[in-house]
């Protein structure tokens, strides 16, 4: 009892205290960065970031404390995801809309700021500020393909903008034979193709199949492990490579996996009746 009363405490404070402080030091922060006009202001916030932020994902930089973005300011140090959450927390205290976006399974995260009813690209991540570059050039300086971008704001919102990136493929996913309320998650091979780090598919997208034993993603070019599961255990998987700017079908079984390109409509599931 007397632990949970001590939680109870520092939920407490931390609510009355230290939201309050990290708003007023993010606020003073921000306006001695403040420049001419919007557009001025967001280079000084992005550059003042490039040059103030190191770049380190180690555990002292990520670890969690109550707020993350005065954390990443406090240390000056942060990853692309900490960095990114404090260029937009300085933003939105001058009342400029910023949100961070999120490549989910390619390890990136970066900024886009509201202007002029446009939500333009900004990068201050590294060791160099981006800013208004071409959405759909990012990915090639990324150097790597794109398969899901999500914009997400502070209150947990989360919004698919991934064909404001990179073209897109829409790909329906059929069981064989039908089953219905399977889960089929799918998990992008890239990094752990690509780096040391990750040993997992990193899982961007979840759907549950019909009646038909169907259900439908879009996604981006990549290598992809399709992960047919029921009740939170793997059934079977199967591995395929996406192109962009397809309509596909993808046949599912335990001892087969066959990827058929097809001119209908993503919309028309293939309908198979059981046979009786």
């Amino acid at each position: 009892m007397n632990g949970l009363f001590l939680i109870f405490i520092i939920f407490l404070l931390s609510v009355i205290y230290i939201r309050p402080l990290c708003n007023i030091i993010l606020t003073y922060t921000a306006i001695n960065l403040q420049g001419n006009d919007t557009i001025q202001t967001v280079k000084n916030i992005g550059e003042w970031v490039v040059t103030n932020i190191n770049w380190s994902d180690t555990p002292a930089c990520k670890t969690k404390l109550t707020e993350n973005e005065c954390k990443t300011l406090l240390l000056g140090c942060g990853a692309c995801g900490e960095k990114s959450e404090l260029v937009a927390a300085l933003l939105n205290s001058l009342n400029i809309p910023a949100v961070v976006t999120e490549a989910v399974s390619e390890d990136h995260a970066w900024n886009e700021v509201l202007i002029n009813g446009q939500w333009i690209l900004l990068d201050a991540t590294s060791g160099k500020l981006f800013f208004n570059i071409s959405k759909k050039e990012w990915e090639k300086h990324l150097k790597r393909n794109l398969s899901v971008v999500e914009r997400y704001w502070a209150n947990g919102t989360r919004i698919d903008v991934t064909k404001e990136y990179t073209d897109t493929s829409n790909i329906t996913v059929c069981i064989i034979p039908p089953l219905e309320n399977i889960d089929v998650r799918v998990g992008n091979l890239y990094l752990v193709e690509n780096s040391e780090r990750y040993k997992e598919p990193i899982y961007v997208r979840k759907c549950v199949t019909n009646e038909s034993g169907c259900c439908q993603f879009v996604l981006g070019g990549n290598k992809y492990l399709f992960s047919v599961e029921k009740d939170g255990k793997q059934l079977f998987n199967c591995t395929f490579v996406i192109d962009e700017n397809q309509n596909i079908i993808l046949y599912l079984s335990n001892n087969s996996c066959k990827n058929i390109h097809s001119k209908n409509l993503f919309f028309e599931i293939p309908l198979f009746r059981s046979s009786a």
